[in-house]
C-alpha cells in the first residue's frame, strides 16, 4: 500500500468520525495511531470543526498532504464507537487494509432513528425539563404540545439545510408562539417553564463542553470554533423567542 493509499483511507475515517461528532482532539489521536500503524511515517494531522488537514512522508522523500473539508454536522455516538472501535482494530492488526474502507462505509450506512423515535425523545426532554423547572402538570402538557408543534418544523429546516443560526431563530420563534397560545386554552400557566423546557431540545450542550474540552486540553482554535458555535445557537435562541413574545404581546 502506497502513501497515496494509506491517505485517502485515513481522511475518509477521519472525515466519518468529525460528521458524527467526535472530539477534535480524539480525531487526531486515532488518525496519528492508525496512520503509524499502516506504516506511515513523519505524520501530522489536524483537524478543526469543518476541516481536516493530514500528512505523511511518502516513499520519495516528499511529503504528501490531503485537506477534507466537512459541511455537513451530526451527533451519532453509536457510530463514533463503531469508529473508535475499528481504530482499534486498524492499530492491533486485526483488519486487513483492503477492508477498511468497507467497515467505514458499512458503519456509515447504518440509519439513525426514525422520526417517531426522536419526536419521542424531544417530547420526553421537553416535558422533564419543564417540570424539572419548577412546572406543573398544565406546563407539561403545554411543552408536550410546543414540541409536537416545532418538531416538525425543525425536520424540516434540516431537511431544506438552512443555516444553524436562522433554524434557530426560528425554532424558537416557534416554541415561543405555541406556548403562548396554549396558555388561551390552559387557563393561568406558567408559560415559561413550558419554554424552557422546550428550549432544552435546542440548548447546544455538546458544543459547549466540547468547547472547554479542547480550550482545556490546549486546542485553542478548536475550542474557540466550537465555543462560537454555542454563542451563535444561544443567540440564535434568544432573538427568536424574544420577537415572537414581543410581537405576540403588541398584537393581544
Amino acid at each position: 500500500m502506497n502513501s497515496q493509499q494509506i491517505l485517502n483511507i485515513a481522511s475518509k475515517l477521519g472525515y466519518s468520525m468529525l460528521k458524527n461528532g467526535a472530539e477534535t482532539y480524539r480525531i487526531e489521536d486515532s488518525l496519528c495511531r492508525v496512520l503509524g500503524a499502516m506504516g506511515a511515517q513523519e505524520i501530522d494531522v489536524f483537524v478543526i470543526n469543518s476541516c481536516i488537514i493530514i500528512s505523511i512522508g511518502a516513499d520519495d522523500g516528499s511529503t504528501v498532504s490531503k485537506v477534507k473539508r466537512c459541511y455537513e454536522k451530526v451527533t451519532d455516538l453509536y457510530k463514533i464507537e463503531k469508529l473508535n472501535n475499528l481504530c482499534r482494530m486498524i492499530c492491533e492488526n486485526r483488519l486487513e487494509f483492503e477492508d477498511i474502507v468497507p467497515a467505514i462505509e458499512k458503519i456509515e450506512r447504518k440509519k439513525p432513528y426514525n422520526k417517531f423515535v426522536k419526536l419521542l425523545g424531544f417530547i420526553m426532554v421537553s416535558v422533564a425539563f419543564s417540570v424539572l423547572f419548577g412546572g406543573g402538570v398544565l406546563e407539561a402538557v403545554s411543552a408536550f404540545i410546543v414540541t409536537l408543534a416545532f418538531f416538525p418544523v425543525m425536520q424540516a429546516m434540516d431537511a431544506l439545510k438552512v443555516s444553524l443560526f436562522f433554524k434557530n431563530i426560528i425554532g424558537s420563534a416557534v416554541i415561543a408562539i405555541v406556548a403562548l397560545l396554549s396558555e388561551s386554552f390552559l387557563g393561568d400557566i406558567q408559560t415559561e417553564k413550558a419554554i424552557i423546557g422546550a428550549f432544552m431540545n435546542l440548548v447546544p450542550g455538546i458544543s459547549l463542553t466540547t468547547s472547554m474540552r479542547d480550550l482545556v486540553a490546549g486546542d485553542l482554535i478548536a475550542g474557540k470554533n466550537a465555543l462560537t458555535e454555542a454563542i451563535i445557537i444561544a443567540i440564535g435562541m434568544a432573538l427568536g423567542s424574544g420577537l415572537a413574545i414581543v410581537a405576540f404581546r403588541i398584537m393581544a
